[in-house]
């Protein structure tokens, strides 16, 4: 825990400690467990949440979903002797760009490089799988093949353009494959947080907020919406324009992460 009374007491923050459930009709109030709260305007940063609907995803450790999650990898590694270690994430089927696959890259190569320093890779196989072909477009076409490069180079097997079908204790089923599997590693497809449905905020189809260019909420006055929770147009002529829709805004306006912003920025340092 990371005490931030003091923080707080000199940004001038009041802080209420409760969970959002609703919001009047022009935004001006927010309801929430521990009573309403009124407000001049209103930044929803609230971030998306986990789509949780396919068969047997509670056999599946989602590596995200809070510090519990990363402890129970740790835990299950530490315990195996050996076996299939299986790694994946899916979309959001009305808003596939609605993932977040870095993670999964980044639990793959960590937990390679982890067993290799333990001297014990060789006990253990290693298997990514993903509906696409092509697994990791949004960092662009140049980053796929470094990423199957990587794989290939360090003896990670893959599973690619086969949707998986459920999670099982013990494997992972896809259209066409098992995988016996010792310990699953997925990251679900995203959607909007589950309190959003009690409001009359314009949402996109995967169920995120709606925000323009400048985070805005269209139609409704003062209101803003940042980060994962909501979906945002990207700028036009950027390259990841047909594979992401969905921006996080940084520095003050909403850029895609794709190389054309990261052009735009790289002679640029965020503010202190």
């Amino acid at each position: 825990m990371v005490p931030l009374d003091d923080f707080l007491a000199r940004q001038r923050i009041g802080f209420h400690k409760a969970h959002a459930t609703g919001l009047s009709a022009d935004a001006r109030v927010l309801h929430t467990d521990a009573g309403d709260v009124r407000n001049d305007g209103l930044l929803l940063a609230t971030g998306a949440r986990f789509l949780r609907k396919l068969p047997g995803i509670e056999h599946a450790i989602i590596p995200c979903d809070g510090i519990a999650a990363g402890e129970a990898i740790r835990d299950r590694l530490a315990a195996l002797d050996g076996g299939t270690l299986c790694f994946g994430f899916g979309a959001n089927p009305n808003e596939p760009v609605a993932m977040r696959g870095g993670p999964v890259f980044e639990f793959l190569f960590g937990i390679d490089t982890l067993l290799r320093r333990q001297r014990r890779r060789e006990r253990f196989r290693l298997v990514f799988f993903s509906p696409s072909d092509r697994p990791g477009q949004r960092l662009g076409e140049k980053a796929v093949g470094m990423l199957l490069d990587e794989m290939r180079k360090r003896g990670i097997d893959t599973v690619l353009g086969e949707k998986p079908v459920r999670c099982e204790p013990d494997a992972v089923q896809l259209e066409r494959t098992r995988l016996d599997s010792a310990m699953t590693v997925f990251m679900p497809g995203l959607t909007g947080q589950a309190w959003l449905d009690a409001t009359a905020l314009p949402r996109s189809p995967g169920g995120f907020v709606q925000g323009d260019a400048q985070c805005r909420v269209p139609g409704v006055a003062c209101t803003f919406v940042a980060g994962d929770g909501g979906s945002f147009p990207v700028p036009t002529g950027c390259p990841s324009r047909r594979t992401r829709p969905i921006c996080r805004p940084r520095w003050r306006r909403a850029i895609c992460c794709a190389p054309c912003a990261a052009s735009r920025w790289k002679k640029r340092s965020p503010p202190s």
